[in-house]
């Protein structure tokens, strides 16, 4: 599948040694916004699709590289000086469920992954100022756009923002692998092997697109400008701040659409 396609681009830039990644995985700091600039180096948590991060013909791409590399300019031009070593930057892709334990246990410096801000979540982790409000909205195809969908059957990733939604409203949700990113499981409904999920309007306006038998429902039964987020480990306010600062500039940026 085409969204799927992104693991497997992913492959060469794991495969540098199964051992040597896990020793790399291993390394733990929790400094903040002082180890980064001690060290000129800032560990990026993300997750492994073709929509955050991907390679593709040798090249880096991805909606959260491209922020987390603009993110590395603003800290540069604010932090480094004439002759000193400039800040780098590694996105570290992981599945999607490792996100908030690895940035606790210190194996990153923040998340850059559009978090929606759950009270779960918050007693985890600090999140930063919303570069992004979006709606719930469904994505279904267009020959079962007329039924009821509240009697339908949902698919969504487990233990989701989505799945806590749908069961709110005592839908019925069949849940799928919490890797599978939006974009999979829109392209499985284009497919017919689901018929109806939740997402973000953000997602869904752009990935709806791509396929020519889907359609985006809305509806008032679900969650309005719902705050999108990055994640950052909690008492790290120097880290935080400068994360508040730069974000509002992409939302008002081109990266976002």
């Amino acid at each position: 599948m085409k969204y799927l396609f992104g693991l497997i681009c992913l492959i060469p830039f794991l495969g540098y040694g199964q051992s040597g990644l896990v020793d790399h995985l291993d390394n733990k700091a929790k400094g903040g916004l002082d180890h980064i600039l001690k060290t000129r180096y800032m560990r990026v948590l993300t997750t492994k699709n073709a929509y955050d991060y991907y390679i593709y013909q040798g090249r880096k791409r991805g909606i959260q590289y491209e922020m987390a590399m603009e993110f590395t300019k603003y800290l540069n031009s604010k932090y480094t000086k004439k002759g000193q070593l400039p800040i780098a930057f590694e996105l570290i892709p992981v599945d999607f469920d490792q996100l908030i334990p690895m940035l606790q246990n210190g194996k990153g410096d923040f998340i850059a992954v559009g978090l929606t801000q759950t009270p779960e979540r918050k007693k985890q982790i600090d999140f930063t100022t919303p570069y992004q409000l979006v709606d719930d909205v469904i994505v279904t195809r267009k020959e079962l756009s007329k039924k009821d969908w509240k009697k339908q059957n949902f698919h969504v990733q487990e233990n989701s923002s989505y799945e806590k939604a749908l069961t709110s409203k005592n839908i019925k949700v069949e849940n799928i692998d919490p890797n599978f990113n939006p974009a999979d499981v829109m392209e499985l409904i284009s497919l017919g092997k689901y018929d109806y999920t939740l997402v973000n309007s953000f997602w869904a306006e752009n990935i709806s697109k791509m396929f020519g038998n889907l359609v985006v429902i809305k509806t008032n039964e679900f969650r309005k400008r719902v705050p999108i987020s990055w994640g950052v480990r909690k008492n790290h306010p120097k880290l935080k701040k400068e994360l508040n600062a730069f974000l509002p500039k992409v939302a008002k940026g081109s990266f976002l659409g």
